[in-house]
């Protein structure tokens, strides 16, 4: 155990949140909930002061306690009355968590998405096999209204999501449309929203290739093929992991 006067107060000393989208309370505790994951601050660890932490980060006290407040609302932390916070002893009451900032970040977005590739491929599958007819027509609902989105030169993000969300409720299990709403919207990134105005074409053919993808999709769980729908899927969002590496560049022909 790190001595609660050196070890804890030396790895917050680090902490240094930085200006931008996110706020001063996501930063702070996703940098604690990081320290504590990784092991750095351990079991029983007492964590410093309100006071040391607002002198180590920079941050107000409400900023502090509100980041603390979260950590303790996850069963991260805890406090001891008249002795202060300290990281939990089992590790395995922390709940699970991707945060919505995550998704500012290439390599955090790509971890996300190679999460739904184990996810949502096998899922596709299991759609063809378990789906019925209520199933399919609510997967064609959210697909007309993507058709429909597209058309109207709309990002479609939320029609590609519920699309999704239709595969996946489509298995019969809820535990998998559960985790992918859990994942929610910001799990279908738009790397055309990141393109540049002079580039309509291009915008367009992406979007096209993309309704195609989810048809392949549906025609393939409508026909009880397991195989294709575990192939459609799987190429479907390994090309928009592939779209997203190359966001900045004009790849997307």
């Amino acid at each position: 155990m790190a001595d609660p006067r050196t070890g804890a107060a030396e790895l917050v000393r680090r902490l240094r949140p930085a200006a931008g989208a996110t706020s001063l309370a996501d930063q702070i505790v996703t940098q604690l909930r990081g320290q504590i994951l990784s092991g750095r601050l351990q079991a029983g660890d007492k964590l410093p002061t309100e006071q040391e932490l607002c002198d180590a980060t920079g941050v107000s006290r409400p900023v502090v306690r509100e980041a603390i407040s979260r950590l303790k609302a996850d069963g991260i932390i805890v406090s001891r009355q008249g002795v202060g916070v300290f990281v939990v002893d089992d590790k395995r009451r922390m709940p699970f968590r991707i945060e919505a900032h995550h998704f500012d970040d290439q390599r955090n977005l790509l971890n996300v998405m190679e999460l739904r590739l184990c996810v949502e491929v096998e899922g596709a599958a299991m759609a063809a096999v378990k789906r019925s007819d209520a199933d399919l027509a609510l997967i064609d609902e959210a697909l007309t209204a993507m058709k429909d989105a597209v058309a109207d030169k709309g990002s479609a993000v939320e029609e590609d999501f519920a699309f999704h969300c239709a595969i996946a409720a489509a298995t019969g299990n809820e535990l998998i449309e559960g985790f992918l709403r859990f994942l929610g919207v910001f799990v279908i990134p738009r790397p055309l929203l990141r393109m540049r105005p002079e580039d309509p074409r291009k915008g367009a053919a992406y979007m096209e290739r993309l309704v195609e993808e989810h048809q392949a999709v549906r025609d393939a769980v409508a026909a009880g093929d397991p195989d294709a729908a575990r192939e459609a899927m799987r190429l479907h969002l390994e090309r928009g992991m592939a779209f997203n590496q190359n966001a900045t560049t004009d790849e997307f022909g």
